[in-house]
């Protein structure tokens, strides 16, 4: 049986946010952190799901592969 929200996320070329976390190896709560200051990259909220785009993914792996100590854009 398939997770209803990793449907969701591959179609609309997205990550969910286990898997968003998991790529970032970091946790949950991390990852609520940086949405709360609106740190990249950020995610879309769809109903009660975050859902993270996989084209805001790759700019911030772009951006960490010039900076390997990672990204502090704050997005406004």
């Amino acid at each position: 049986m398939t997770n209803p929200n990793q449907d969701l996320a591959k179609q609309l070329d997205c990550l969910t946010e286990g898997q968003f976390t998991e790529l970032f190896k970091i946790t949950a709560l991390t990852a609520r952190a940086w949405r709360q200051r609106h740190k990249a990259p950020l995610p879309v909220l769809i109903g009660n799901t975050y859902l993270y785009p996989l084209e805001a993914i790759r700019d911030e792996l772009e951006i960490r592969k010039k900076d390997p100590r990672g990204s502090s854009r704050v997005l406004a």
